[in-house]
């Protein structure tokens, strides 16, 4: 049962604020989980990254590329030359013996977790 509080005028329930309280917790969950849920990718990708014995630079460009991210958009988040960034995509293929863009998803999606 909810009781109702009138001061100055306004009036609310405790279980309107129940409610604001169990939202303000659950958004609260929620980023939480999403932390940790970008903490393992993150983690997962250093994995990767190690197995196959990417530099540190083409590790980031990894978790771009991962996250969808196209030449054009890593040429400008990490201030190289498209012929740069190529040349790192390039050298990760190799590396993990892929030749598309796709197969160095489906590698890494398949990859163990550690």
């Amino acid at each position: 049962m909810s009781t109702r509080s009138c001061a100055g005028g306004a009036c609310r329930s405790e279980a309107a604020g129940n409610n604001a309280e169990n939202t303000d917790e659950g958004a609260e969950s929620a980023a939480a989980v999403s932390l940790q849920r970008e903490e393992l990718a993150e983690a997962h990708l250093d994995a990767f990254a190690s197995t196959h014995r990417l530099s540190p630079r083409e590790r980031e460009i990894l978790g771009l590329i991962s996250k969808g991210r196209d030449v054009p958009y890593i040429e400008q988040e990490l201030v190289l030359s498209k012929s740069t960034v190529k040349t790192h995509i390039r050298h990760i293929y190799e590396k993990c013996e892929v030749s598309s863009r796709q197969a160095l998803i489906d590698l890494l999606q398949s990859h163990p977790g550690d």
